[in-house]
C-alpha cells in the first residue's frame, strides 16, 4: 500500500528534508550546547554530531539505552548512507536519539531540553490566564455542547502559536475570521457530531510540551466533566525528543504548576484535572514506539491492541501526520482513508503544516494557497483539523509542486 510512494528524503536540495538536515539540526545542537551547563567532552561529542550529519556517513554509534539493540537493527539497511539518503523520519528520529546518548540520558536521567520546556510553562503565565478566560467567557455566551467541543479543538490546534493570546478566539471576530482562513481543513463539525453519544474513551497522542499541552489538557477536562467521555487517556514520549515533544514529567510538571498558580481559575481547573488523573479518568501512558523511526503501520501489537480500544485516537502535531502516511511523497488530493485504515480505531488529526506532506485537499485550492504562499506547507501559518478516516471527494490523483524553495542560512 505503502510501497507505491517514495519516501521524503533530503536528496532534493531544496526540499524542506535537505535544508533541516543541513541547517535546522546543526542549529539545535548548538542550542542544547548554550543552553545547557555540559562538560567540554559532552559539548566537543556534540560539536563532532554537527560534522557528521552533513558530512559523514551514516553509523549506529549509540552507547546506552534499552532499544540500543533495535537501532542497530533499524539503522542496518541505511548503513553507508549519507544523512540526506536516509528516509527524512529516520533522519530526525536517530538525530534525537543521538543526542540523548551524547549527553547521558540513560545513565544519568539527563533531558537536554528540560530548561527550555519548563521555561515556557514558567514564563507563559498570562498566555494560559489568557486561554482560559476566553473559553470561560465563551462557555457564558454558547452553552451548545458541540460549540464548545469545536473550540477548545481550534484552541489545542493553535495552541502552540505563541501569539494565541493576542488572536483572542473568541473575543475578536477578525482574530476568529484569521484563524478560521489559516485552517485549511476544518472537520470539527464531524467530530463534534461524535458526542452526541457519551463515548467510552478517547486518546490524545500528544505533541509539544508548555502551551499546547495546556490547551490539550482543557480539552480533556472538558470531555470528561461534560460526562461526554469516562476516560481520556494521553499518550506522551517514552523519552525526549524533538525538543518540544512531551514527556510524563513534563506533563506532571505542567499539573503541579498550574495546581499552585496564583489565578484562582487556572488552579481550580487544574486541581479538577489532578484530580481525575488521581481517579484514572484522565491517565497518562508513554510507550517506546512513539519514540522509534518507525511508521504508524508499524505498530507494535500490544499498542494496536491498546489503542483499539479507543473511540477516538486524536493525533495531535505535525510529526505524528507523517508517521500515519509513512512520511512518503502522497499525492495531495489522495483522501485520506485509503491510506490510514489500518489504524486500529476512528482518528483524527490536529496538526501545523510544517511539513512538505499533506493529503485530503483538492489539487486546485492547493494551487490557490501555493500562489499566495510559496511556503504554506512548512512554514506553521496554516492548521489542519482532519478526520483521518472521513470521506473527502478527490479529483484523479495528480502530483502538485508547490514551488517551495530554501536558503541555506
Amino acid at each position: 500500500m505503502f510501497d507505491q510512494y517514495a519516501p521524503i528524503t533530503g536528496m532534493d536540495e531544496n526540499s524542506f528534508a535537505a535544508f533541516t538536515i543541513r541547517n535546522r539540526l546543526p542549529v539545535i545542537l548548538e542550542r542544547i550546547i548554550n543552553e545547557n551547563d555540559f562538560s567540554e567532552r559532552i559539548n566537543r561529542s556534540l560539536l563532532e554530531l554537527k560534522h557528521q550529519i552533513v558530512n559523514a556517513p551514516v553509523t549506529c554509534s549509540l552507547k546506552e539505552g534499552t532499544d540500543l539493540r533495535n537501532w542497530e537493527k533499524w539503522l542496518l539497511p541505511y548503513a553507508g548512507k549519507t544523512w540526506f539518503e536516509l528516509p527524512f523520519y529516520v533522519a530526525e528520529a536517530y538525530f534525537y536519539r543521538l543526542v540523548l546518548d551524547k549527553v547521558g540520558y540513560f545513565s544519568k536521567g539527563t533531558d537536554p531540553f528540560a530548561k527550555r520546556k519548563r521555561e515556557e510553562v514558567d514564563k507563559n503565565a498570562a498566555c494560559f490566564a489568557a486561554i482560559l478566560a476566553d473559553f470561560q467567557t465563551f462557555l457564558s455566551t454558547c452553552p451548545d455542547p458541540g460549540a464548545r467541543i469545536k473550540y477548545l479543538l481550534f484552541t489545542a490546534l493553535w495552541g502552540n502559536k505563541s501569539d494565541l493570546s493576542q488572536l483572542r478566539l473568541n473575543k475578536s471576530d477578525e482574530g476568529m475570521k484569521a484563524y478560521r482562513e489559516s485552517t485549511i481543513i476544518d472537520d470539527t463539525e464531524d467530530v463534534a457530531k461524535l458526542f452526541n453519544r457519551q463515548l467510552k474513551r478517547i486518546d490524545i497522542i500528544l505533541d509539544n510540551a508548555g502551551v499546547e499541552l495546556f490547551t490539550d489538557l482543557l480539552l480533556a477536562d472538558e470531555m470528561i466533566s461534560s460526562g461526554r467521555c469516562k476516560q481520556v487517556v494521553l499518550h506522551s514520549k517514552a523519552f525526549p525528543t524533538f525538543v518540544s515533544d512531551a514527556i510524563e514529567s513534563d506533563v506532571a510538571y505542567l499539573i503541579y504548576n498550574m495546581e499552585n498558580s496564583e489565578n484562582q481559575s487556572i488552579k481550580h481547573i487544574f486541581q479538577s484535572i489532578g484530580s481525575s488523573m488521581h481517579s484514572g479518568s484522565i491517565t497518562n501512558r508513554s510507550h517506546p514506539f512513539w519514540n522509534a523511526p518507525l511508521h504508524f503501520y508499524e505498530m507494535p501489537d500490544d499498542l494496536k491492541r491498546e489503542l483499539n480500544e479507543s473511540d477516538l485516537l486524536i493525533f495531535k502535531g505535525d510529526a505524528n501526520y507523517r508517521r500515519v502516511f509513512g512520511d512518503r511523497q502522497v499525492p495531495i488530493d489522495l483522501a485520506p482513508g485509503r491510506l490510514s485504515e489500518y489504524l486500529p480505531s476512528r482518528s483524527l488529526s490536529i496538526r501545523i503544516l510544517k511539513s512538505e506532506i499533506l493529503v485530503g485537499m483538492p489539487a486546485e485550492k492547493a494551487r490557490q494557497i501555493s500562489n499566495r504562499d510559496r511556503e504554506w506547507l512548512v512554514n506553521g501559518n496554516y492548521g489542519m483539523i482532519q478526520m483521518l478516516k472521513s470521506s473527502i471527494s478527490c479529483s484523479p490523483i495528480k502530483k502538485i509542486k508547490n514551488g517551495r524553495r530554501f536558503k541555506d542560512g
